[in-house]
């Protein structure tokens, strides 16, 4: 093989770097992909709560969460009684492995560090979420 098309090959996979390629889309060892989903987390019956340090911890704690999973934040807004964030989930994990982390994982931190929520969501539940595939 001409060691010139060798070394451009290696270049193109170092520009690579198993993570983003042209046009948006990322690559894994055996996969190029592009999946954006759109998820609408609610509070239990959709309680207006999601105000001041609450909403602000809210933020922090699927920042956090994302990153815990290497996942990639692409817009995440928080109401008063609900949240809408679009991620980028690799293929290598399932939705619903992804949404029931972030329903378990969120519930517990914030019980954590709200205790005045304890009393109306009793046994750690806090949220509902809705699932939207965004179609490119």
């Amino acid at each position: 093989m001409n060691t010139s098309l060798r070394s451009e090959r290696v270049a193109r996979r170092a520009k690579a770097g198993g993570i983003q390629c042209s046009g948006g889309l990322q690559k894994l060892a055996h996969a190029v992909w592009q999946c954006k989903y759109h998820i609408i987390w609610c509070p239990k019956c959709r309680f207006r709560i999601l105000r001041g340090a609450l909403q602000k911890s809210v933020g922090e704690i699927l920042h956090q969460l994302c990153e815990w999973k290497k996942l990639e934040v692409l817009e995440m807004n928080v109401q008063e009684d609900h949240v809408h964030v679009v991620l980028s989930i690799p293929p290598k994990f399932s939705v619903s492995e992804v949404v029931g982390f972030f329903k378990g994982k969120c519930a517990i931190k914030i019980f954590d560090k709200h205790l005045e929520l304890k009393k109306r969501y009793w046994g750690r539940h806090f949220c509902c979420l809705i699932l939207k595939r965004l179609k490119i």
